[in-house]
């Protein structure tokens, strides 16, 4: 299930390359936010999400990644932003999801301390998180290229709310087995496996 941390597979030409990955929610209900705990200036006025009145979520952010020529994700650092499942509130729309692999450069920065981005702040509560800006990020922080990019939608439709926070370190996964063309995959928190890939940048849960 989605719950647990996914395959991440893409077969670098350079071993000693760097990636980033990034996963945010674009479905976020701006009426479920408190403005006034968000951060003016970089988190408000709120990132604009998918659709109308909706804003965005970072659910895990890891830099300093290679891939080996066939795929395996190889991690030896600690995420900025721990994974955290998704966890769409029971009675709303679909999320949507979105798998950001970017190259890192040697310019890149992470955000400052007293940033709600900073490692030290973003995994310390659900509000550091939010209003989270992709494309603020690659033109601040010195992100190289983006590579690949893939997309899975998902419904709370349990009826109950879901628990969305982990904490402790997250392992690195095998090569992901999955190939073809861009695809989106529905999660109805059911206990079905989902594989979302684009191009050669491939996402996978495995039952």
């Amino acid at each position: 299930m989605v719950s647990r941390f996914p395959t991440i597979s893409y077969p670098s030409t350079s071993p000693t390359q760097r990636y980033q990955a990034l996963l945010v929610d674009l479905s976020i209900r701006n009426a479920q936010i408190n403005l006034s705990s968000l951060v003016p200036g970089i988190q408000s006025p709120l990132t604009p999400g998918i659709n109308a009145n909706r804003t965005t979520r970072l659910h895990y952010w890891q830099t300093g990644i290679t891939f080996t020529s066939n795929g395996t994700l190889v991690n030896t650092t600690t995420p900025i932003a721990f994974y955290q499942p998704p966890a769409p509130p029971p009675g709303d729309i679909a999320h949507t999801y979105v798998f950001y692999l970017f190259e890192q450069t040697a310019l890149f920065t992470p955000p400052p301390v007293g940033n709600p981005f900073s490692e030290a702040l973003i995994n310390t509560g659900m509000n550091s998180r939010l209003s989270f800006s992709v494309s603020h990020l690659a033109a601040e922080n010195g992100t190289g290229p983006l590579v690949g990019a893939t997309y899975f939608t998902a419904q709370n439709t349990t009826g109950s709310a879901m628990a969305s926070a982990t904490t402790g370190s997250v392992s690195s996964p095998t090569a992901a087995t999955f190939k073809g063309g861009a695809g989106r995959s529905q999660a109805g928190f059911v206990g079905v496996a989902v594989a979302v890939v684009a191009g050669l940048f491939a996402v996978s849960w495995l039952l």
